[in-house]
């Protein structure tokens, strides 16, 4: 297993983006800067989420927090006023409003006094690259904040990013599940910017994380020996309840643990040419394909033992253990 880059994590916090950030605490990995996204919930909300977030953890404070994009790089688009807008006026506080405990870290739960915008990202990127050396970029949610730092850099970019890992797409499942997954409806465009850029993106598919999940009784069973372990369950508790498709059989899946725990195993990514359609008035407006006239990615394949041990590696470190 390589060490890790030191890297980025660029998402919409998010019940399982809380689970990540945890996640790289437990695991100790190298996580030096946080930009925040609209996604899940509005940008006001994920800031604070991700301060929140933080302010529990022993290895990564202080973290900087960045207030990233408000809306996508192509707004207003389909996908964005018929499902994205929707999701976010049902959202709650993005954590299934479960209330996390105010700062007692640096970190300021108040929005920033300053908004970043792409040049200010990239800004920040260039002063990562000369404390830290190269990054990797890690997109737990929409990809505008990346799309919108290769516009401001263009090839540039390169000089200071290594590998962009995402959570996205859907490629076998698709036919029993159509519909563009969340973080690729928020902006399709902004994976075509980002691929143009020369970015070979790293996808981690609904394919991969959607059978790594647990279903409510076993939720409840969960012991929780730390504050970490007792808010993850109360996240996984409250979203089961109030925001699971299907009320009636809710399950947990750990979508965004699994991107962290991909990149850590590189051989299981394999070459594709990859397109996304950007058509809006396509049915599959959103849907990442494999096309012979796509441009180069990764996607992360594995088998049914790799979901087993990506389950127990995520709720071994993050102290959750089933009762028997």
């Amino acid at each position: 297993m390589p060490s890790p880059l030191p890297f980025i994590l660029d998402c919409d916090t998010g019940r399982d983006d809380a689970l990540t950030i945890w996640l790289a605490d437990s695991l100790n990995l190298p996580l030096k800067t946080i930009i925040a996204s609209y996604g899940n919930t509005r940008i006001d909300h994920v800031y604070d989420n991700c301060q929140r977030t933080l302010a529990l953890t022993n290895t990564l404070q202080p973290c900087p927090v960045l207030w990233g994009a408000e809306k996508p790089s192509h707004f207003p688009h389909k996908g964005f006023t018929e499902i994205v807008e929707p999701r976010q006026n049902e959202a709650g506080n993005g954590l299934c409003n479960v209330q996390l405990p105010t700062q007692t870290s640096g970190n300021s739960s108040q929005q920033p006094a300053h908004k970043n915008t792409p040049d200010d990202l990239a800004a920040a990127i260039k002063a990562l690259y000369a404390q830290h050396g190269k990054l990797d970029y890690f997109i737990t949610g929409p990809a505008t904040n990346f799309a919108n730092i290769c516009a401001a850099l263009g090839r540039e970019t390169h000089d200071y990013i290594n590998h962009v890992y995402m959570m996205g797409g859907k490629m076998a499942i698709w036919d029993n599940m159509p519909g563009a997954d969340f973080n690729l409806i928020c902006d399709p465009y902004a994976i075509d910017t980002i691929q143009d850029t020369g970015f070979e993106i790293h996808f981690i598919t609904m394919d991969t994380t959607w059978p790594i999940y647990l279903p409510l009784a076993d939720i409840k069973s969960l012991s929780t020996p730390d504050n970490i372990a007792h808010y993850a369950k109360e996240l996984m508790i409250a979203y089961c309840k109030d925001f699971a498709p299907d009320l009636n059989n809710p399950e947990f899946r750990f979508h965004d643990p699994c991107v962290i725990l991909a990149a850590m195993h590189p051989e299981h990514f394999t070459p594709h040419s990859l397109s996304i359609e950007r058509d809006e008035n396509h049915p599959h407006f959103g849907r990442l394909t494999l096309s012979p006239d796509g441009k180069h990615a990764y996607i992360y394949e594995c088998d049914t033992k790799t979901h087993a041990q990506f389950l127990d590696m995520i709720l071994r470190e993050l102290k959750l253990k089933l009762k028997k």
